[in-house]
């Protein structure tokens, strides 16, 4: 029996778990481009959240959201951009979070938010759990 995707893939990058929870199905879906698989977009789909049913970003302060996704942006640039496109794709997302932080008049969001693509992408890593 061959293996399915899940396992080949060898299932979700747990560090894209922090926070908002952000990008883990990018990853996977670029993981299985790798891998050789292909992704088929179907739209008659649906998905059924089986812990918070009314969907929604369960972050309760806005700065550990912006957090969370500035981490898990860094970290999927990291492991999946070519490095001639790392510093365009770091500028694009510390102008995101330049641009969220000045909508909301918030300067400790734009600190959280560089530092978290500072710290994550310099830190990089990818660690991996399979699903059930």
């Amino acid at each position: 029996m061959s293996p399915t995707v899940l396992e080949q893939v060898s299932g979700f990058n747990t560090r894209l778990e922090f926070g908002a929870s952000l990008y883990e199905e990018t990853e996977f879906c670029l993981e299985a481009g790798r891998a050789g698989f292909r992704i088929r977009f179907v739209p008659e789909a649906r998905l059924e959240h089986l812990v918070a049913k009314t969907g929604g970003v369960r972050v309760g302060v806005r700065r550990g959201y912006v957090y969370g996704a500035t981490h898990s942006r860094a970290l999927v640039i990291r492991h999946h951009i070519a490095k001639r496109h790392w510093f365009y794709s770091l500028i694009k997302a510390s102008c995101r979070v330049w641009h969220g932080a000045a909508f909301r008049r918030s300067p400790l969001e734009l600190i959280d938010g560089l530092r978290a693509i500072t710290t994550r992408f310099i830190e990089g890593g990818i660690a991996r759990k399979c699903g059930s």
